[in-house]
């Protein structure tokens, strides 16, 4: 009937339905390879885009897959929220296990990223994640098509209705159009084949006709527009990922508060030159260097001062180096030193002059901060011939250094590490100690030396252990101090000292002082002040009857806190005795502003008296000084009688030493108390 009702038609009615069949024919196929092209350009350039961002992702997640490190992995697939367009995505090792993973939003009913797919909506693809040609894991990346469907979109409605305003404009002159559509219309055709052709969205087709071809031309022109736009978006779109992909690599690669490369460069350069160095049978050093002192800037400061030490920090090593040495900050307040093949003289004058220049005040946000550096030192291949085992030994080094005191610097040596282990084990032993009954404590009469009277015991703590035997104060106090046993063996020894001198209190009511040693890490203890009286009122002494010793060492610490425990160790009846005097950073500074009673001379000033005149000028001006401050005077190691003379001809109060007793057990010192005051032992 359509046949019939066109053959009965006026020439006009079938021009008009050639025409509008010929125009509707045109935006079609020009609507189809607009389309078609458009989607698989998008889809090209998404793939490509995917593609070089797995490229990224594989370099560093290799890395982060060969050392087995999840955190990382996890940091570096977490800078993939930049793109919006990927979902997710996840690593799996050969065996079926997932190693890392990232998901734009988390959906419990995702589809397996293992199985692979492409729709309208999404897609994904797989890429195999191989280091030094070892394939480690697969890397699954699923993307979603959106953003291409939503272009593809409003592309086809901008098409459509210029579609319509076309042949709209075609039904409305198509009486006029009957000489004038071909030559248009090829030109038209000619046009679009050449921008198919060329793929060159710039051009444009110069037509200034008003009519329907016009308006063609000018859709074809404004389908261009879009598509040149487009293009630029994407170029756009690609410096953006050029820029994460920097960002990438330098988040893999660079620690982002000091701006200094990370562990993992530091990983990497480190085999590189253990590499280097043993094909050209050459050494090389490393050096770990942990900041002293850091916690309690960055606790008092904050994390933002704590920070800016890092940097000013990195800054300072940086200005030691010579060319060729590697800077890394591995982490939290540690800093490592990759070293070429150096004279070891030179390695000592690096290590030198990070300790000089880390001596000097830190000025952080308007404060003065004084840190020190630890420094540990192990050499390639002398000390280890293997990454691990030069780490080791560098950290291993480094915590000798922090024993030896702090800022300083050690070279890893196994010898000493013998030493550790043996360290350790007597650790182990003396954490046993007091609850097994091995700790006793022996007590040192103090004479006075105008009338030979014992005036005073110091309490001297011993270790009897049943495996090795006695062993000496020097070497497990500081053990105890190190491993903070200190603080329950110093409250025992204080209680003990404390019990004894009320028994003697009560039995001969003598009067007899009790010193006891305090080290420096139970004196800065916040509450020590208050847990030495009430061990006293506890005990129910008399507080003129205890003693505190305290080194110079613990004294050196001026601040008002500390002033103030001795103001209040004073005011709750205790002396305070300085201990070993002369040894330590002797200073009038401290002597004054302490409220201190008595000054204790080392035995080192009084072993060659009287003869030495070097020692003698010291004792005698260690004596004029008590005098002068009021202060009173006990000598340590008197073990002549000579000795003792000189003292007493120089002024000094009281002596303490093997002339008149070593150290001696609580009963040994109660027969003496006896022997003195003429009565038998109760």
């Amino acid at each position: 009937m359509a046949h019939k009702g066109f053959n009965i038609s006026s020439i006009r009615t079938k021009l008009l339905i050639l025409q509008f069949i010929v125009t509707a024919t045109a935006l079609i196929v020009v609507f189809a390879v607009m389309l078609v092209f458009q989607y698989q350009s998008a889809l090209t350039d998404i793939e490509n885009d995917l593609n070089a961002q797995a490229e990224i992702l594989k370099s560093n997640l290799s890395a982060a897959v060969a050392f087995e490190d999840k955190k990382t992995a996890d940091e570096i697939l977490s800078s993939l929220r930049l793109v919006p367009s990927i979902n997710r995505a996840e690593v799996y090792l050969y065996n079926g296990s997932r190693f890392s993973h990232y998901a734009k939003e988390a959906n419990p009913h995702a589809p397996d990223i293992r199985i692979p797919y492409t729709g309208l909506h999404r897609m994904n693809r797989r890429y195999e994640l191989i280091l030094e040609q070892k394939p480690l894991a697969i890397l699954y990346i699923e993307i979603n098509l959106n953003k291409l469907n939503a272009r593809l979109g409003l592309f086809a409605l901008v098409v459509l209705m210029a579609g319509l305003l076309a042949m709209l404009a075609a039904r409305l002159i198509a009486a006029r159009l009957n000489l004038l559509i071909t030559e248009p219309l090829s030109s038209l055709t000619t046009f679009v084949s050449r921008v198919s052709a060329e793929q060159n969205y710039g051009l444009r087709t110069n037509m200034a006709r008003r009519d329907e071809f016009g308006t063609l031309a000018k859709g074809i022109d404004g389908m261009l527009l879009s598509l040149y736009n487009h293009g630029k978006r994407l170029e756009d779109e690609l410096s953006q990922r050029k820029l994460a992909e920097e960002q990438l690599d330098k988040l893999a690669y660079y620690d982002t508060v000091t701006h200094l490369p990370n562990r993992h460069f530091f990983n990497e350069q480190l085999t590189l030159m253990l590499e280097h160095a043993a094909q050209r049978q050459q050494s090389c050093y490393l050096m770990f260097i942990d900041l002293d002192n850091f916690k309690s800037v960055n606790d008092t400061l904050g994390h933002l001062a704590g920070d800016s030490l890092l940097r000013e920090a990195g800054s300072r090593i940086l200005q030691t180096l010579v060319p060729g040495s590697i800077l890394c900050r591995i982490g939290g307040d540690e800093f490592a030193i990759i070293l070429r093949d150096q004279p070891l003289s030179a390695i000592d004058a690096t290590a030198s002059a990070i300790i000089a220049l880390f001596s000097e005040k830190f000025v952080i946000n308007a404060h003065e901060v004084f840190v020190g550096a630890s420094i540990g030192i192990s050499n390639f291949p002398a000390d280890a011939d293997h990454v691990s085992g030069l780490l080791r030994n560098a950290d291993t080094a480094m915590y000798w250094a922090k024993a030896d005191g702090k800022n300083t610097f050690r070279y890893y040596s196994r010898e000493l590490e013998d030493s550790a282990h043996q360290q350790e084990k007597l650790m182990s032993m003396l954490q046993k100690a007091l609850p097994g009954h091995e700790l006793e404590l022996y007590y040192q009469p103090i004479m006075a030396l105008e009338t030979r009277k014992i005036v005073g015991f110091e309490a001297l703590l011993r270790w009897h252990q049943p495996e090795l035997g006695n062993i000496r104060p020097d070497v497990f106090i500081p053990l105890a101090e190190a491993s903070g046993l200190i603080m329950q063996i110093g409250e025992w020894v204080l209680e003990t000292a404390c019990l004894q001198a009320k028994a003697w209190q009560e039995r001969y009511a003598s009067g007899l002082i009790m010193n006891v040693n305090f080290s420096g890490r139970q004196f800065h203890h916040p509450n020590i002040v208050q847990n030495i009286v009430n061990m006293v009122n506890k005990v129910g002494l008399d507080a003129r009857l205890l003693n505190i010793e305290l080194t110079e060492s613990v004294l050196m610490d001026q601040s008002s806190v500390m002033i103030e425990k001795m103001h209040m160790l004073r005011q709750a009846g205790l002396d305070i005795a300085i201990d070993d005097f002369g040894t330590g950073y002797s200073s009038m500074s401290y002597l004054r502003q302490f409220p201190i009673n008595t000054i204790k001379i080392d035995r080192s000033f009084i072993k060659g008296l009287p003869d030495d005149p070097e020692g003698s000028a010291i004792a005698q001006a260690i004596l004029a000084l008590a005098k002068t401050l009021k202060l009173s005077a006990v000598a340590e190691g008197v073990e002549t009688q000579a000795q003792a003379e000189f003292l007493r001809a120089n002024g000094c109060e009281k002596i303490q030493g093997y002339l008149f007793s070593p150290p001696v057990t609580a009963d040994d010192a109660e027969r003496l108390i006896c022997q003195q005051l003429g009565r038998d032992m109760t």
